[in-house]
């Protein structure tokens, strides 16, 4: 269960039609809104918990590790 004072937060990035998610510091996803389960077409239980490792090559076949290095950070 969320924090009091995070919940408000959880539920503007939830209801936002943006793409959201969150990596932590040791780049694995820790939150992704539906907004971004649209975009990337899996869904937040496929990704949380994937790391976002950089990669230079092109995207793979839709798989989670492949979708999760598309959204790694430069």
């Amino acid at each position: 269960m969320p924090r009091p004072r995070v919940a408000p937060l959880l539920d503007l990035l939830g209801s936002t039609v943006q793409p959201v998610y969150a990596i932590d510091e040791r780049r694995r996803i820790v939150y992704c809104n539906v907004s971004c389960e649209r975009w990337t077409g899996l869904t937040a239980g496929d990704l949380l918990g994937v790391r976002c490792d950089y990669h230079s090559e092109g995207a793979g076949l839709g798989d989670p590790p492949s979708i999760a290095a598309t959204l790694c950070p430069s």
